[in-house]
Order: structure tokens, then sequence, then C-alpha cells
């Protein structure tokens, strides 16, 4: 939602037909406002050899998935010109604002997003940028309507005829006084039970984004472009497996009923046999902290008789990569990592094209990828 890199410097000025402007610049305002009705549908159907895990390759199951989400939104955008050749060459404000109904056969939900920026040319070839944004990610339908499957889970701490975890620890867990230390144990031959799939009660993850920036277009270089922006996110209520030993481990550790509400014991507060289960479905938990810096450059370089050449980077480096697994482990700095919980954050990575407009519809180029460690 931030203006590109190759916003056009040579804006035209229009006047104000219908009176929307500031009386200190003479360009028109740009509104746009509507609303949307989409419904998206999944109907997923695997024959019953593939249900069963019987076809050669495949080496799992697949199950149905049926399910749909009615979205309602309604929303308004508008760059507003604050200031034209007065101080500055040019000031406008840009600001949107959408809302957005969410409602599946299950519940529903809604959500607001939002933008304020300020786009200000102090001189010509010199512009800054700056804004900040609420933004949201709705769950999709495989998060919302994969169905639930059975999976295991190695350790109950709560059975056993010497529990390794205390009888108040294990109340936690919904253990009675009168259970607790009378719970069979799997003794290593079977695991204990879980499931796993897709959670209708889902909510939208949510974030918001601030970032300043800088356009570089010099009247000595007019076929040159730069921009360097810093740029901070915060996303919350992420949504993410847990971990059936993790759900029970934290549950015993933290009391939270974030975890501790996903244990369900059987009438003999066993996780073995008769039934009981951790309820391991898709949950909304845990945020990110990112904070990082991107450049660009471009250059065009006309070359006569030889035709022409183009030049073009991209780059950006990571400050900060913080992964909060919501009381599941410390907040951890990813950036520079690879491995869980990290998957691959590297600090810095850039791309690097140049190009060769030979004469006669032949081009050639050489791009280079990096990724650093």
């Amino acid at each position: 939602m931030v203006p590109g890199a190759g916003w056009k410097r040579e804006c035209h000025r229009s006047t104000r037909p219908l009176g929307i402007g500031s009386p200190w610049s003479d360009e028109g305002s740009a509104i746009n406002v509507g609303a949307e009705f989409r419904k998206d549908t999944v109907d997923f159907d695997p024959d019953a050899f593939t249900q069963a895990g019987d076809v050669a390759g495949l080496g799992e199951r697949f199950f149905p998935i049926h399910g749909s989400i009615d979205t309602k939104e309604i929303f308004g955008e508008a760059r507003i010109p604050l200031l034209t050749d007065k101080v500055v060459q040019r000031l406008a404000f840009e600001g949107g604002f959408r809302k957005s109904w969410y409602r599946n056969s299950r519940s529903s939900s809604s959500s607001e997003t939002y933008k304020l920026a300020l786009d200000l040319t102090a001189v010509r070839g010199l512009r800054f940028r700056a804004s900040r944004q609420g933004a949201n990610r709705a769950p999709n339908a495989q998060e919302l309507f994969a169905p639930s499957q059975p999976t295991s889970f190695l350790r109950d701490p709560c059975a056993g005829a010497t529990p390794a975890a205390s009888e108040v620890q294990c109340a936690l867990t919904g253990v009675t006084a009168a259970q607790y230390g009378q719970i069979a144990n799997a003794n290593g031959l079977f695991d204990y039970n879980a499931i796993i799939g897709g959670n209708e009660d889902l909510q939208p993850e949510t974030a918001t984004t601030n970032t300043i920036g800088l356009v570089l277009q010099p009247r000595i270089l007019p076929d040159f472009n730069a921009t360097i922006d810093w740029w901070d996110i915060k996303l919350t209520s992420a949504i993410s497996n847990i971990g059936a030993q993790s759900i029970l481990d934290s549950c015993i550790a933290s009391g939270s009923p974030i975890f501790c509400s996903r244990i369900h014991r059987d009438p003999n507060g066993s996780l073995w046999l008769g039934g009981g289960y951790v309820d391991n479905r898709l949950a909304n938990l845990g945020s990110l902290k990112v904070r990082g810096i991107d450049g660009s450059a471009d250059y065009f370089l006309p070359l006569g008789r030889l035709g022409s050449a183009n030049v073009e980077f991209r780059g950006g480096y990571v400050l900060r990569w913080i992964v909060d697994n919501g009381g599941l482990s410390e907040p951890y700095d990813c950036a520079g990592l690879f491995g869980a919980p990290c998957v691959m954050q590297p600090r810095w990575k850039h791309t690097a094209r140049a190009t060769w407009n030979a004469p006669y519809g032949i081009t050639v180029s050489l791009k280079w990828r990096h990724v650093g460690a």
C-alpha cells in the first residue's frame, strides 16, 4: 500500500471538479468507496482408496473437505493533495479503511484494516514517504474445514502409579484426586491420543505495519531511481499448530486455559483408553515481530546504435525476526538463523540484474541472486 518506487514524478495537475481538496493545492483528490460480497467454497471428495491410503506413491491418507465462507466488506480510500508548490513541491495525505465480516457454518468474526500515509516531495527528485497500516489475514478454507484426524504423542506425565507431575499439576489437566496414581500408563507399547485438523472457530490474524522511506530521482541522472525504506511489522493471533505434547506440558507448567481446555480425559482420566485425547487442531496462538530495511536502485542507460542497458538491484536486511509461541517457549530472535522455530531467516538477501537490449530484438541479461548466511 506504500506507493512504489516507480511513482511518476510528472504527476499532472488537475482541477477539483467536486471541490474536494486543499485550498493550498490545485490538484484533485482521488476518492474510492465500495462494498463487496464473495463466497469461497471448497468441496474435495477423494475416493475410498485415497481415504484409506491405498494409492501407490502418495504414502498418506486424504479425507473429504467441505465448507464455505461468506465475506461481506465495505471500504473507502482517498488521496488528498495538501500542498502544491508552496513551501514544498508536493504534500499529500493518503487514507483507507476496510471493514470485513466472515461467516462459516459454525462461527463468525469481523476485522478492520486501515491505512494512514503522508507523501512529501520536498524538492524535485527528493521524496519522503511514511505510513501506518493495520492488516489482517482471515483463515482460509483448508485451515477452517480440514477434517479432524487421529494422531498421537508419547508421554502423559499424569499417567502411571507414580506420575511425573504432582497432584496439583495433574488437576490442571483434568485429573481428579481419586484418579491420581490410578491412570493406566501406555507403557511404551502404544502412544497417547490426539487429533489434528482445521478449526472453524479460528479468528483472523492481525498485524500493524509502520514504514518510513526515501525516494531519490536526481536531476543530473534523469533515468536513475533509488529507494530505501525502514519497516516494522507486529503480527498477533498467528494461526498455527501447537503440538499435543506441548499442549499437555504447557498446561502443567502454566495452568493456562489456552492449553488446559484442549485436554479431554475419559471418565477414568486416561488419554490412552476410553476415548480421551488432546485437541491439537489449529489455533490462534503466538505473535511475530519483524523489522528491517529494504533498498532498491534502477538505472537506464541509452547506448545509441548499441541499443540500451538497464541495471536493477533489490535488497533487504532483517534487523529482528522475533517468534513468540504464545507461552510454549521464550520469544526467540530468528534473524540470521536456520532451524526450528525459525525455519530460514537470513539477515540479508538481494537480487541484481544487468540487461543489454541490443539492436534487432536481441536481449542479454545476467542475474545475481544472493541469500545470506
